[in-house]
């Protein structure tokens, strides 16, 4: 027969599951319910409204400085928006920190690729502060006096950074940046799973702590 002190001690662990499970699910479930609204992708691209404010999110960069994937992806799909004329202005807001013996730097790649494709310097604004989403979007809003934008990410990211913008009071519309498909499953799943976490991060910042 089961010890009392085992019984406790599993009882515990199931009540930290559930209670873990619900703030999680909450969060997510919050996130979606506000963020899922007015999204693009670029087979309906001629819905949105000409000269927007466009905002490519920060995503990692490699080793050597280069764009990942997953910011190509986002620095394509600006380019789209810039072609068919839905871009006025472009702001890239990422992380680009310059401490002493060491660079990191989201954003210079996402400019450089669109200055050598025929986006003019005038047009783009660079913001190395956005070291989340959250920091990105206020920076936007707060910074650069943007009310309303077309935010520029993956899709799986989209309904957190339009969650996030909304709670800001901005007008914001989504553009989908998938160009490329996924090469491995676990990565799909693994970009959709860290939404979840990061939701409960997302309404942490945007309503308990903004």
């Amino acid at each position: 027969m089961m010890k009392k002190e085992q019984k406790i001690y599993i009882a515990i662990i199931i009540t930290v599951i559930v209670l873990v499970g619900s703030v999680l699910y909450a969060a997510r479930w919050r996130v979606v319910s506000v963020g899922m609204e007015n999204i693009f992708d670029i087979e309906n691209i001629a819905q949105i409204d000409d000269c927007q404010n466009v905002v490519v999110l920060g995503a990692q960069v490699r080793s050597d400085g280069s764009m990942s994937k997953i910011l190509a992806e986002r620095a394509m799909a600006a380019l789209d928006l810039y072609g068919a004329g839905k871009a006025c202005r472009i702001i890239i807001s990422g992380d680009a920190r310059k401490e002493k013996n060491y660079t990191y730097d989201e954003v210079t790649p996402v400019k450089e690729y669109l200055l050598a494709n025929g986006v003019p310097e005038e047009l783009i604004i660079v913001d190395g502060d956005g070291y989340d989403t959250f920091a990105s979007m206020r920076n936007v809003h707060d910074k650069f006096g943007v009310d309303r934008v077309v935010v520029v990410t993956q899709r799986f990211h989209l309904p957190r950074a339009l969650y996030i913008g909304h709670m800001l009071g901005m007008d914001v519309t989504g553009f989908v940046a998938y160009r490329m498909p996924y090469t491995h499953i676990t990565k799909k799943w693994k970009d959709e799973l860290r939404e979840w976490p990061a939701a409960v991060k997302a309404v942490w910042q945007s309503e308990i702590i903004n």
